[in-house]
């Protein structure tokens, strides 16, 4: 399986169609946080780039202990939203549309099935919908 790039996650070069859609940010809770997921998802060389070295503190990591995979032009209004959301725990990730699939293909390829770490599916949901252009 190939490595997906990082041109692949972004907008940057793609059809003017795709720059104005606006993109969802999804809430994702885990069944268990072993450190395997800890370390699939903060190891993972991809997700570093959603480690922005403006900020003091790593930019992946709410003070909740859940995970943060989110594009540099969102970040902040995305930190305003989860302001509000006090039950957020280490088993959550708060991932943008574009890095969910790999967020969720790290966690499958790289815990192991005998940890019984899944998402649970039913509990997943839109946090927010961020629009690139508005009118």
């Amino acid at each position: 399986m190939a490595m997906l790039q990082w041109a692949e996650l972004t907008w940057d070069d793609c059809p003017l169609d795709n720059l104005l859609r606006d993109e969802d940010v999804y809430l994702l809770e885990f069944s268990r946080v072993p450190k395997e997921f800890d370390e699939a998802l903060l190891g993972d060389n991809d997700l570093l780039l959603c480690k922005y070295s403006d900020f003091s503190q790593d930019t992946r990591l709410h003070t909740s202990g859940a995970k943060v995979f989110i594009p540099r032009e969102i970040y902040q209004d995305v930190c305003e939203v989860l302001k509000d959301f006090t039950f957020l725990r280490s088993r959550h990730v708060v991932v943008s549309e574009r890095f969910l699939e790999l967020v969720r293909r790290i966690v499958y390829e790289n815990v192991p099935a005998n940890l019984k770490t899944y998402e649970k599916q039913k509990k997943r949901t839109v946090v927010h919908t961020f629009s690139y252009f508005s009118v």
